[in-house]
């Protein structure tokens, strides 16, 4: 039984694809349930636990938003269930909120809980590095990896698809991850774009401004507050 809770859905993505790599290793094919916790009875749930395969030898019964699920009386039917988990399946509860407690102890003791969160901008720029080494096989130092982290945020998936691109556009596919391919393949962020209305209007162009000032508004959506404060800027 594992938990794996918290607002960062890449990392409860990617700690379940590593432990389904994990089970594949150990039983050769593995399949996988879904449930929703929002919606499933506790009974379908551990009934599926319990329940033999037909094909493969092991299975992950996953359940999403298991904070709704694993609660109230159905708590104890849990707690119970990690007290002798079924050898056949791997049961993973995912959720945004988790109340720790009782069954957090046990799970502990079979399994593992593992906190999911948001991360800070410097530890993004930390696993930025690590992340590019280990699954795209190129390096970023510290110095382009901030740069990444300021234009695409501190969101992991983001990050992640970004690296994956940015990979890929080095020589060989395996290069360094500069701050010049960093400015040439990642676009600006919000702020940037909205202050780079700047450099149009100061061309004097009144076509071109209305037509600036209108893709900004009405085609990338940035708040209207943060375009009125570039143009004042400029008074």
């Amino acid at each position: 039984v594992v938990v794996f809770h918290g607002n960062e859905i890449f990392l409860r993505t990617l700690h379940t694809q590593q432990l389904r790599e994990a089970l594949v290793k150990e039983f050769g094919e593995v399949d996988s349930v879904n449930f929703d916790g929002a919606t499933t009875p506790a009974a379908d749930v551990l009934d599926e636990c319990r329940s033999f395969g037909l094909i493969a030898a092991h299975k992950m019964v996953i359940v999403e938003n298991a904070d709704q699920l694993v609660k109230e009386d159905n708590r104890p039917l849990f707690e119970r269930y990690a007290e002798s988990p079924s050898e056949g399946a791997t049961l993973v509860l995912r959720s945004n909120t988790w109340r720790p407690g009782k069954l957090d102890k046990i799970i502990e003791k079979v399994g593992q809980v593992r906190v999911c969160e948001e991360v800070t901008v410097g530890e993004a720029i930390s696993w930025c590095m690590a992340r590019a080494k280990k699954r795209y096989e190129c390096t970023i130092d510290r110095d382009a990896a901030a740069l990444l982290v300021e234009r695409a945020g501190a969101a992991l998936g983001r990050l992640d698809s970004e690296l994956a691109k940015l990979a890929a556009a080095t020589e060989g596919g395996r290069g360094p991850i500069s701050r010049d391919l960093i400015g040439q393949f990642v676009g600006l962020s919000r702020e940037e774009e909205v202050w780079s209305l700047q450099s149009v209007l100061l061309g004097g162009d009144a076509e071109a401004n209305v037509r600036a000032v209108r893709e900004a508004i009405n085609v990338a959506k940035h708040p209207v507050q943060l375009i009125l404060w570039a143009m004042t800027d400029l008074a």
